[in-house]
């Protein structure tokens, strides 16, 4: 088995994904509900698959959900205003700190972001080359 240095482009594309979905009741504009494309790589029972490469997924298998999940989260947007809601809350957050779209698109260009910089710290320990 295979640790990754960074979670697995599917991870960064979807971990909006689920406040994204579902039902906002009468609590505001929320953003759309759309069918997601498939299963996500992690469980409640393994919360960190998406962290290994397992023996049988190959980099196509790896790309290939990264693009569809991106493809859903842009579907999500495309229907929605930077304003509305994240549809899904857990119930012992509090209402008031539901982000909206905009906020979780900051926070995707931070996680991704952040995620870039430790892999390229990695890269600078291997090949001892710095950015300009």
């Amino acid at each position: 088995m295979v640790t990754r240095p960074v979670p697995r482009p599917s991870r960064l594309a979807s971990s909006s994904h689920a406040p994204n979905c579902g039902d906002a009741g009468d609590t505001g504009p929320s953003l759309p509900t759309v069918e997601p494309p498939g299963p996500v790589p992690w469980t409640e029972e393994d919360p960190d698959a998406d962290f290994r490469v397992e023996p049988n997924e190959t980099n196509e298998d790896i790309l290939g959900f990264y693009r569809e999940e991106c493809a859903h989260s842009r579907e999500v947007a495309a229907k929605a205003s930077l304003d509305d809601l994240a549809a899904a809350w857990p119930v012992d957050r509090p209402p008031e700190r539901r982000p909206t779209l905009r906020w979780i698109y900051v926070h995707m260009i931070e996680e991704t972001a952040r995620h870039a910089g430790h892999l390229d710290v990695v890269r600078e320990m291997i090949d001892g080359k710095t950015g300009d």
